[in-house]
């Protein structure tokens, strides 16, 4: 009978496919009813097994022997393999469906094969049934409309769309592949793929997936199950809550000369494993490579800054950090007296600062000309399932220290960033690179100070396939709300310097490199072999450059994640615009670990000798010198960090100690080296300015013997603007346009020495504020005391009337109090502050005055 059963059972499932085919018409089968059960007999997802029909249960794993669905639905994440971060973007619960109940993901398997062609259909279907309880699938669609890189194609996603299943009987999924799409502007002609997910849990149940085809028309058998929602692009949030107000005064620089070594300092002593590597700093192997070796500021001879993964020590920090390398935050130490002592990154902070929704699977990289610091990376890996956001996070320099300013979305991959970075050229251009994990970089550039990353397109605007959307042209368009996101040209790899009025950029084994001359990439260089052993050889190349011209890489130590490094060769191979290249071996055979910085026009390479000693050599005027010991430690050293710029009077150098494991306490240091330079202009990049608004900046010099006599000597500054002798560039702009000029510098010797800069004028209050713009309005907010106990006073002021509203945070983003609303008047204004009933710890005073917000961070201790 069971025989007879199942062969009348399979006599109607026919007659029934065969209804559908009928009706429908144009179908391409993708998975058959057999292929989908033989599937799912043989695969699952990373929170749901195998096996079919598809079992969705509340079993437990033996991580504490907790449900894993109602747990996470209820906020508990400790039965994860990856825990999310504390989350600023995403909406968490569509992260979990998107890492761990991926049913099927067609878009992953055909990453690499040939695009193909879906042009003539118009939905994607399949006829589902969940048996006991409502369910939630969610399924998007790729194309490979972009350059290939590596093992695949780049291209646009539709967004996913999600489909709400009544239990208890069959229905078919209509994703309307044409109509997202159209608009989307994805290639139909091209396309990877698809992805289908588990997407919204309402009880135990089990659910069935068949015959997923392409269908160009017709009705199903089965009834049609519409997409939850309207047809829509796939548009990334665009954020601009955050802005950091920088003090022009107190961002002019002590560049005093620095006369003796500082340190060895120990910053902290705590355990740490970055991005499950050996130490604070990360490291390079065969899975993680991210690292912060490049998070590091030495803004000038008082005010230094890096950044450290730190555990397991609430009481150093304002919250507590994970003892574990996933997850935890990233905490960011700050000096204001040069290095002598740390503490957290806002002057009069004693105690670090956590950063608790920075994610470890990202790369750290910091800029000379503003002291602005970014991390760029992903917010947590979706375990290969696309597509993941890459992010480009700010910590911008007010001059009193350095607060969040800035959270973008850069493009996205599909497997977590091996490497990334980004990098302020003096134009204010911010370069950055997108990394994905299967490999291959694609160069993406920012124009409206990080806001959004060129190719992207407004996606509140109207635009198909057939009328697409223009491109969005910084400065020209106001910046959008949402975007849609385009890969960006094909570039070597995550090494960025300034370069001849441009941007090198070069691969993690230096050896090749490509030019980027203000409008587009050339094509891709060779570097000839450098050092006695072959790329593979070395962990990955740091590099930098002096007089805008003269490229500096190194190389030394080979890595693992999880052990000791090796020893090699210290190569360091440098090359000067229209000259070739020319290598420098600075030690033989004993070099484990080592990084390349420049002060001025020197250059100091620091390495590591037999993972214990820290050693220096430095160009000058075209010679190494001699080795100098910085410090020899009985502890095994795990990486060394240092900016790419330091400042023309000394170099800034950090190491960390080998710790094994993140849960052993182990010491990051520091130490600061004098650079003996000659007579040199410090300031690389000068403020923007508004028309019709008073303009002053100063121009900087540093080493030499004062006093300092300055004149522009060729080119023009902006219209209404003049330059004293003293250096300071001041006066009324009339005209927009950015101007390039020679200034020059005459010290008490009457040696002398020139540089080109510019400084762009733009629409007063017209357009976004950029890092190098004061506040549109001229507002000023600050607080005293800060830190404080019981109370403190909130200061802000106005040039004109404004609708002002002032606002108190807590770390949750949530709102603590509202303190302002309404119309203010110009000038000065206070208001009292008293926390009552609310934990000591970090607060934010938000205030927005018309179209202008910024925010400040307050302490409240006990």
């Amino acid at each position: 009978m069971y025989g007879i059963r199942s062969i009348l059972s399979f006599l109607i499932m026919i007659a029934l496919w065969g209804i559908t085919f009928c009706t429908e018409e144009n179908v391409q089968v993708l998975y058959s009813a057999e292929q989908c059960s033989t599937y799912w007999a043989n695969n699952g997802a990373e929170n749901i097994s195998k096996g079919y029909p598809i079992k969705i249960d509340t079993r437990s794993y033996d991580l504490g022997g907790k449900p894993w669905i109602k747990e996470y639905e209820q906020g508990s994440y400790s039965g994860l393999t990856a825990q999310p971060p504390i989350n600023d973007y995403h909406n968490i619960l569509d992260w979990y469906h998107q890492r761990y109940t991926q049913l099927l993901d067609d878009e992953l398997s055909n990453r690499n094969a040939t695009p193909r062609n879906w042009s003539a259909y118009h939905f994607l279907r399949a006829d589902v049934y969940s048996s006991a309880y409502d369910a939630i699938l969610g399924i998007l669609v790729k194309d490979a409309s972009g350059t290939k890189i590596s093992a695949q194609y780049t291209g646009l996603y539709t967004p996913v769309a999600k489909f709400h299943l009544t239990a208890g009987q069959w229905q078919t999924i209509n994703f309307p592949l044409k109509a997202l799409a159209d608009i989307g502007e994805l290639n139909l002609t091209r396309i990877s793929g698809f992805s289908l997910r588990y997407d919204g849990y309402f009880g135990d149940t089990e659910i069935r997936i068949e015959n997923i085809r392409l269908v160009q028309s017709g009705d199903p058998v089965y009834p049609l199950l519409e997409m939850q929602g309207d047809v829509r692009p796939f548009g990334r949030r665009v954020v601009k809550d955050l802005e950091v107000v920088r003090d022009r005064e107190k961002l002019v620089r002590n560049l005093s000369p620095v006369s003796s070594t500082v340190g060895p300092v120990t910053v902290v002593t705590v355990g740490g494993a970055y991005a499950c590597a050996t130490g604070h700093f990360g490291g390079s192997g065969a899975t993680y490579y991210q690292h912060l070796r490049r998070g590091v500021v030495a803004y000038d001879n008082d005010r230094l800054f890096v950044l450290a993964k730190t555990a397991g020590l609430a009481s150093v920090l304002y919250s507590p950090n994970s003892n574990t390398c996933e997850g935890g935050g990233i905490t960011a130490f700050g000096s204001f007296d040069g290095g002598q002592t740390w503490g957290g990154i806002t002057r009069g902070e004693t105690r670090p600062t956590l950063f608790a929704h920075w994610y470890w699977r990202s790369l750290a990289s910091a800029d000379y000309f503003n002291g602005d610091v970014y991390l760029t990376g992903v917010q947590n890996c979706a375990s290969y399932h696309p597509p993941v956001d890459v992010f480009f996070r700010r910590l911008a320099f007010s001059g009193d220290g350095w607060a969040e300013d800035r959270f973008s979305l850069m493009g996205n991959v599909i497997k977590c960033p091996p490497w990334s970075a980004a990098l302020m050229l003096p134009n204010g251009r911010l370069w950055a690179n997108v990394c994905d994990g299967w490999g291959g970089n694609l160069g993406k550039y920012s124009d409206d100070d990080g806001y959004t990353w060129i190719p992207c397109k407004n996606s509140t605007l109207s635009g198909s396939t057939q009328n697409p959307r223009p491109w969005y042209q910084p400065g020209i368009d106001p910046v959008p709300d949402s975007v849609i996101v385009f890969p960006g040209d094909i570039i070597s790899g995550s090494v960025f310097v300034p370069y001849d009025g441009g941007v090198a950029n070069f691969s993690y084994a230096g050896d090749k490199w490509r030019i980027q001359n203000g409008t587009s990439w050339g094509s891709e260089q060779t570097i000839p072999s450098w050092g006695s052993f072959s790329s593979s050889g070395y962990s990955e190349v740091t590099g930098t450059v002096v007089e805008n011209d003269h490229v500096f890489l190194c190389k030394g130590g080979k890595y693992s994640n999880t052990t000791i490094a090796s020893a090699t060769d210290l190569a360091v191979t440098h090359m000067v615009r229209g000259g070739s290249w020319q290598t420098d071996i600075l030690e033989s055979g004993q070099v484990t670990e080592s990084i390349i910085t420049s002060g001025g026009n020197n250059v100091f390479c620091f390495y590591v000798v037999n993972n214990n000693t820290v050693k220096y050599r430095q160009w000058k005027a075209g010679v190494w010198a001699d080795a100098v010991t910085v410090s020899t430690e009985t502890d095994t050293i795990n990486r060394l960090a240092a900016p790419v710029f330091c400042p023309p009077t000394y170099a800034a150098i950090f190491w960390d100690q080998y710790g094994g494991s993140h849960t052993r306490a182990t010491w990051v240091k520091f130490a600061k080296i004098p650079a003996d330079n000659d007579l040199v202009i410090a300031s690389s990049m000068l403020p923007a300015g508004n028309n019709g608004e008073t303009y002053t900046a100063h121009v900087q010099a540093a080493c030499g013997t004062m006093p300092y006599t300055w004149a522009v000597i060729s080119g023009n500054l902006p219209v209404g603007l003049s330059m004293s002798d003293s250096g300071e560039i001041s006066g009324l702009p009339t005209q927009n346009g950015t101007y390039t000029f020679r200034v020059k510098v005459a010290d008490g010797e009457m040696d002398t020495a020139s540089k080109e800069l510019s400084i762009k004028i733009d629409s007063g209050g017209t357009s976004v504020q950029t890092s190098q713009t004061m506040s549109i309005v001229s507002v000023r907010l600050q607080n005293q005391p800060n830190p404080f106990t019981a109370a403190t006073t909130i200061a802000y002021s106005l040039p004109r009337t404004a609708q002002v509203m002032l606002t108190i945070y807590n770390q949750k983003g949530q709102i603590v109090q509202k303190l302002v609303s309404g119309t203010k008047a110009a000038g000065n204004h206070l208001v009292n502050w008293q926390p009552k009933g609310y934990a000591a710890g970090i607060y934010f005073v938000k205030m927005k005055a018309d179209n202008y917000t910024t925010t400040k961070k307050i302490i409240v201790v006990q």
